[in-house]
């Protein structure tokens, strides 16, 4: 079993709920409050580092993760950024981009990750989405998913013949990725219970494992007192069978 536990600080901002995810090809009748607005939009990023223990090549290896949280405009029909937002506002949709850096040594050679993760600010639309790259001494790797209807593309490069140039479609599921900014912007509206979820594509791509819907269980419960200082704060578990 694979347990994975994300950091979860108890929100500033509490913005209704949802009761299911629906595309980006629909249209929003989301509005944010004066507070999300007044955070969320001043043209500034969030920054958060974690020092972190990252297993590779049978040991733990010391890390560090640099999170950068930032809302933008992405085009609904080609999910990019959008230069000119104003001459396209019916293409406009509302995004907070999350890029994950994380930076590590095995030995003598150095790892570099990147994940980007576009998820709407609406609550009601699921990350549209996510794309990692990895680069180390042996080679490079990319992934990336794209929401095409209810499920989602996956195109995949490698150095390795069997992980190289694969172009594939997945069902409906929840992208792990995706859960980092969720937590940012509707912590109150994560997934519980059992679920068919994505698991990380940095885990994924480490772990040489297939990046396909997994069945896995989510739980949304309180720290340990203390853990965070005196800030009340929640723990959100993911558990994957095992494999």
């Amino acid at each position: 079993m694979r347990l994975t536990h994300l950091p979860t600080l108890l929100p500033l901002l509490l913005l209704s709920c949802c009761s299911a995810s629906s595309t980006a090809e629909e249209p929003s009748r989301f509005t944010p409050t004066p507070e999300f607005s007044h955070y969320w939009k001043q043209g500034k990023a969030e920054l958060t580092s974690y020092a972190v223990e990252q297993a590779r090549y049978g040991e733990m290896r010391q890390a560090e993760a640099v999170l950068v949280f930032v809302t933008e405009d992405l085009s609904k029909k080609r999910q990019v950024k959008l230069d000119n937002p104003a001459a396209s506002p019916q293409d406009v949709l509302p995004v907070l981009k999350l890029n994950l850096s994380e930076k590590f040594l095995t030995g003598i050679y150095p790892y570099s990750i990147l994940t980007s993760v576009f998820t709407p600010l609406d609550p009601k639309l699921s990350t549209v989405k996510v794309s990692t790259s990895v680069q180390e001494w042996c080679g490079n790797a990319f992934t990336q998913f794209n929401q095409r209807g209810a499920g989602y593309a996956l195109s995949q490069k490698s150095y390795f013949e069997s992980e190289g140039d694969v172009e594939s479609k997945l069902g409906p599921a929840v992208l792990e990725d995706g859960l980092w900014n969720q937590i940012r912007l509707h912590p109150e509206a994560l997934p519980t219970g059992q679920q068919q979820l994505i698991p990380s594509t940095i885990y994924c791509r480490l772990q040489h494992q297939p990046l396909r819907p997994t069945p896995a269980t989510l739980s949304l419960t309180d720290a340990p007192v203390g853990r965070f200082g005196g800030a009340a704060a929640l723990a959100y578990t993911i558990s994957y069978p095992a494999r």
